[in-house]
């Protein structure tokens, strides 16, 4: 039930603490993600990539996550209910991150210099992947084979022992097989962009 103004500054600021807490345990990535984003926007004549300005608040607050997952030794054994909300609001943020994400690079590799950029262009096949996986899993079997031929298919959820990343066994259709890949590996890929 809702009592009021003071509760939203109450929540409002919690997640301003969540996100300087992500910010000093992985505050070098801020200016890393701020170069990146200006190059995007700046040389691939891709102003929708300011969209990502808040997504880098967001994979900062998902690798802390991220981290804390690692220290504890899994989330398999997610029992209380403060393990369940982590893993909702993980899965949730990190749903959210991949499709932002694959939204802005996806005017960034049409433009005049994205469309010469091969790693760029690496980098938004694997997003890609995950997007059409996640959103549209019919069709991703699709761009392989028939459904006739396949059936329906439903990525599946894992996550990295390493990382504490979340991430999917997806179809990729250019190598006709299955393959896993993680949010950290996709935030890393978009870091090294320019590198």
């Amino acid at each position: 039930m809702w009592h009021g103004r003071e509760e939203k500054a109450e929540v409002i600021e919690l997640l301003v603490a969540l996100f300087n807490a992500a910010s000093d345990r992985r505050g070098e990535l801020q200016s890393k993600w701020l170069g990146v984003l200006s190059r995007l926007a700046g040389e691939y004549e891709s102003i929708g990539v300011l969209r990502l300005q808040s997504d880098h608040r967001i994979d900062l607050v998902l690798r802390a996550m991220e981290d804390e997952i690692v220290s504890k030794g899994s989330i398999a054994g997610a029992a209380s209910e403060a393990d369940l909300v982590s893993l909702d609001f993980l899965t949730a943020l990190t749903r959210y991150w991949v499709f932002s994400s694959y939204e802005a690079l996806k005017v960034a590799k049409n433009s005049e210099k994205g469309k010469l950029d091969s790693k760029l262009q690496a980098l938004y096949q694997q997003f890609r992947i995950v997007w059409l996986s996640v959103s549209k899993p019919e069709s991703s079997y699709g761009m392989l084979k028939s459904q006739r031929e396949i059936g329906y298919y439903r990525p599946v959820g894992t996550f990295s022992r390493k990382t504490g990343s979340l991430g999917w066994r997806v179809l990729n259709p250019n190598k006709g097989q299955e393959e896993t890949i993680f949010r950290r590996d996709l935030s890393d890929g978009l870091l090294m962009l320019f590198d």
